[in-house]
């Protein structure tokens, strides 16, 4: 630039010139929207798996944190309605083999058979 004196004027850089123009590097100004929410990546769980083992799996922490008879006796309804005949058979093999095998025993034959200690359940 040129100024009136007909001297060359170099062009200042505003980036390197912050104070001058009035910015303060400690108090720069937030551009981010006001309702934005923090954005999560998205887990393997929610890409990629079948809307009814989502709904189940959902209901399987509810239930155990319930932890009451009436929340156990809903969940088989779930699982019923939301997995099949296959998955049901692996889940219960699952759960069985953390048992000791008294223990397994006896929570196979009251569900199977309902008899706990050769005693009918009610």
């Amino acid at each position: 630039m040129t100024n009136l004196s007909g001297n060359v004027e170099a062009k200042e850089n505003a980036a390197t010139s912050a104070k001058v123009n009035g910015v303060k590097d400690d108090k720069k100004r937030d551009i981010s929207c006001a309702d934005a929410t923090p954005k999560r990546s998205a887990n393997a769980m929610s890409l990629y798996a079948k809307d009814r083992h989502k709904r189940a799996s959902k209901s399987l922490g509810y239930v155990l944190t319930m932890a009451t008879p009436d929340a156990w006796e809903g969940f088989v309804l779930v699982l019923k309605a939301r997995l099949t005949t296959g998955e049901r058979q692996a889940l219960a093999m699952a759960a069985l083999v953390t048992l000791d095998d008294d223990t397994a025993y006896r929570t196979a034959s009251a569900a199977v058979f309902g008899v706990l200690d050769g005693e009918v359940l009610s």
